[in-house]
């Protein structure tokens, strides 16, 4: 007969391993939501207001404007924040993604991929992509952080 003995319950172990393996996908999604907010809340920060004169891209783009009362909008006269409301996070099969349905949007916050912005538009409103990298950069520690939570509520140390 031993004086000291260390035993495991092999099936606990494995039970409590089975229940961190099904919280891992959850905790990604719920962490890669919580991105998307906050991208988001940076994409509902309305941009400075412009100075001026208007640093127009060519004569034709100002002289276009004009001719079509705002490309069809209306020539604004105080901020509607359109653009501004219009974010909306989408629900992905493995993920989740962000977006506006106004096509001009782009001319304000830039492509998917940092261009398109407009030359009126660049230092006053924060590119997407800009946004998007920053707030993403964070992921993994944040993940990992909520990751080493859960294991520890389901008894690992």
């Amino acid at each position: 007969m031993p004086a000291i003995a260390l035993e495991t319950n092999a099936t606990i172990v494995a039970m409590r391993l089975q229940d961190l393996e099904s919280e891992i996908p959850k905790v990604g999604r719920l962490q890669m939501y919580r991105n998307m907010q906050r991208i988001q809340k940076r994409m509902r920060t309305p941009g400075r207001k412009p100075t001026y004169p208007i640093n127009w891209v060519s004569k034709k783009q100002m002289r276009a404007f004009y001719a079509t009362e705002g490309f069809g909008r209306g020539i604004p006269t105080k901020r509607t924040n359109e653009g501004v409301k219009s974010w909306q996070i989408i629900k992905l099969e493995n993920g989740y993604g962000l977006g506006s349905p106004l096509p001009w949007i782009k001319h304000v916050r830039g492509g998917p991929f940092g261009g398109s912005q407009s030359r009126i538009h660049q230092d006053r409103w924060e590119l997407l992509r800009v946004a998007f990298v920053d707030e993403t950069e964070k992921l993994p520690a944040e993940v990992s952080e909520q990751i080493r939570i859960v294991a520890k509520t389901k008894g690992f140390a």
